[in-house]
């Protein structure tokens, strides 16, 4: 069997195993994929989570013993301290933000309502990276490769997070004052100019699910599969392993959403690809990438504990998942940057066949 039918066929299984779930949380339990609410902790709760545990395992230690794929790594020293330096940031202001739900949960209320901080700054950052990507086409790129399909993807990239920092200021209602139509006013849940809350369940865990993918997941699975030795001209798009860490940080602060299969799932995959990047770096001798990784390892399980023991003392349920959604644009901010980065780099090469004498394992 080649290895393209291995993937195509243990990812088959896990998502008949997943649905199967679904389905008994449907009959025993009447509750559907998206129910939200205060953790539970019964013994079929429990079970579900050695479950989603086992999942993630299984997943990871199939992953990592398949691994074939090289891809394009082209940023400089550099470069990835910037990165380093970032991931370091997000990992201490989770700590932080961990420790305030309880000592301070006024404060991180506060903090997290809206026009408040963690929404202005996951606005600036999800639109400056638009903006960034779309000057690194239109100004950084000759013009004859304008519309090549490494532009295109990067002009996808910056549209979506386009939308998503204009659906997070409800398109600047509030800057110019504008009324919502009554008609959007009958739908949507906080009567907003926005579309996420008008079925704010489904998009906020289509964003949620959508950004641990982009940084976490894909980059784990681009290493461990082939398929991108077919596909240079998109090869620039798999993150690096620091971004993998922004990428797990994605799933803590899910107190209101832990229930959720998915979440349980996506949490202990970024548990157990932090912890296998640790392994691998403690390996090659890589011994600030082993303390990074450590440090990022005990900070999801310090915060998740914290999160899931002590949410009840936030002000609002769902104060958390303003600073998750902070974490997911820093994240997607310095993904941008580091797509920056690699395009600059490929530019100075003329020719695909010395940008593939590039090519090497990094993650």
């Amino acid at each position: 069997m080649s290895r393209t039918k291995e993937y195509i066929g243990f990812g088959g299984l896990v998502l008949g195993i997943f649905y199967c779930w679904i389905l008994l949380d449907s009959t025993f339990q009447n509750m559907n994929f998206l129910t939200e609410g205060a953790p539970l902790y019964s013994w079929y709760f429990v079970a579900r989570s050695a479950f989603s545990l086992g999942l993630a395992l299984v997943s990871v230690i199939f992953f990592n013993q398949c691994r074939e794929s090289s891809v394009l790594d082209l940023t400089s020293d550099g470069d990835a301290k910037f990165r380093i330096v970032a991931a370091w940031i997000a990992v201490l202001c989770v700590l932080i933000s961990g420790f305030m739900i309880v000592f301070t949960p006024p404060l991180f209320n506060a903090l997290s309502l809206e026009d408040s901080v963690f929404e202005d700054i996951t606005a600036a950052l999800l639109l400056l990276s638009s903006g960034y990507l779309i000057a690194l086409v239109f100004i950084s790129t000759p013009k004859l490769q304008r519309w090549s399909v490494r532009s295109v993807l990067i002009l996808g990239l910056a549209f979506v997070f386009f939308l998503i920092g204009m659906e997070e200021l409800s398109w600047m209602q509030r800057i110019f004052d504008v009324a919502t139509p009554s008609w959007l006013q009958e739908n949507n849940y906080q009567y907003e100019l926005n579309l996420h809350n008008v079925a704010t369940a489904s998009t906020e865990n289509l964003f949620y699910a959508g950004s641990f993918v982009l940084l976490a997941l894909y980059p784990f699975a681009s290493y461990s599969s082939p398929i991108w030795k077919h596909f240079n001209a998109a090869a620039f798009l798999v993150p690096s392993r620091y971004i993998v860490v922004l990428g797990a940080l994605t799933t803590v602060f899910s107190y209101e959403m832990w229930n959720i299969l998915w979440i349980q799932v996506a949490y202990f995959l970024g548990l157990a690809i932090i912890f296998l990047l640790g392994r691998n770096a403690l390996h090659r001798g890589r011994n600030a990438d082993f303390v990074l990784f450590s440090v990022a390892f005990i900070t999801l399980i310090v915060v998740q504990f914290i999160d899931l023991s002590f949410g009840s003392l936030m002000v609002r349920r769902w104060d958390d998942t303003e600073f998750k959604e902070l974490i997911i644009a820093f994240g997607l901010a310095v993904y941008a940057y580091e797509i920056g980065q690699k395009v600059r780099a490929l530019k100075s090469l003329p020719s695909v066949t010395q940008a593939s004498s590039k090519i090497r394992h990094s993650f």
